[in-house]
């Protein structure tokens, strides 16, 4: 049933949808912000790993020989190709 509303209703009705609108995209806003600082935690977790694993092949380049074996020795002095 369609009823005829005075231009007062009529304003009123829209600003009842516009309230409700702006409370909408209010708490988009506010779940958009919460991802993005969501997603700079994770950038920023995500660059210190991978720092972590840059210095961890730095390391074990470190601990090879030339032919890419690694050089170890044993914390008695021993080469590790004597304990094979």
């Amino acid at each position: 049933m369609m009823r005829n509303l005075t231009p007062g209703a009529q304003i009123d009705e829209l600003r009842a949808v516009l309230q409700i609108s702006e409370q909408r995209r209010q708490k988009a806003e506010a779940r958009l912000a919460d991802r993005e600082r969501q997603l700079g935690y994770a950038t920023a977790i995500i660059a210190d790993l991978d720092q972590h694993i840059a210095e961890l092949q730095t390391e074990s380049r470190a601990l090879r020989d030339d032919d890419g074996q690694l050089a170890l020795i044993s914390e008695c002095g021993v080469p590790n190709e004597m304990w094979a």
